[in-house]
């Protein structure tokens, strides 16, 4: 019940990406689509980090870490630049009409001698998250359930202000170039309930 209890409400905090990695987006343009990433990095941390960096040319609307924290790094009325070269439903440059939402999590993961990496040919730091699961012939960091209670709450929240008609992940936007969320992210669960 306290679980239940603390995801009831979400408290965001407000981190601004660089200026240089996020632009304006066209005027009166409706904001009608949710595209989510993985960071493939370690940390809420890190990712923020590389948002801040003005080099990166890069960012997101929120970011979600493990823990279910949630962190507003661009304006939703400013264009996030999430999703690259992109389509969906005929229509180009994603970022125009989007809010991209970044999960903390590795996506895919390096198995070698029963220890898992999160980098291949890197065998340098062991991964240690969520336990793997093996998936489409490969092994992913699974969600973990705070996580994703959280990315609920935060969709009821942008649905309330955006006219949102559809959530979907970086591959389903740029097919052959991207995979995330990743086929361990729980997709029916999150658009049942």
């Amino acid at each position: 019940m306290l679980k239940e209890q603390q995801n009831k409400y979400l408290n965001i905090r407000d981190i601004p990406a660089h200026s240089n990695n996020y632009g304006n987006r066209p005027a009166g343009m409706p904001i009608t689509l949710i595209v989510l990433h993985y960071t493939a990095t370690g940390s809420a941390e890190a990712a923020i980090r590389w948002f801040q960096n003005s080099q990166a040319k890069a960012s997101a609307h929120y970011l979600i870490d493990r823990d279910g924290a949630v962190t507003r790094m661009v304006p939703e009325n400013k264009k996030a630049w999430h999703a690259g070269k992109s389509e969906w439903k005929g229509r180009q440059n994603v970022n125009e009409f989007s809010i991209g939402i970044e999960l903390v999590n590795w996506g895919n993961l390096v198995q070698r001698n029963n220890i898992f990496y999160t980098w291949l040919k890197d065998f340098t730091e062991p991964y240690s998250g969520t336990k793997p699961v093996f998936l489409e012939n490969a092994w992913w960091e699974s969600y973990p359930d705070t996580q994703v209670a959280s990315l609920k709450l935060l969709f009821g929240e942008i649905k309330k202000r955006l006219p949102i008609e559809e959530i979907v992940g970086h591959k389903d936007i740029s097919p052959g170039r991207k995979i995330d969320p990743g086929p361990a992210f729980p997709w029916k669960s999150v658009l049942t309930e």
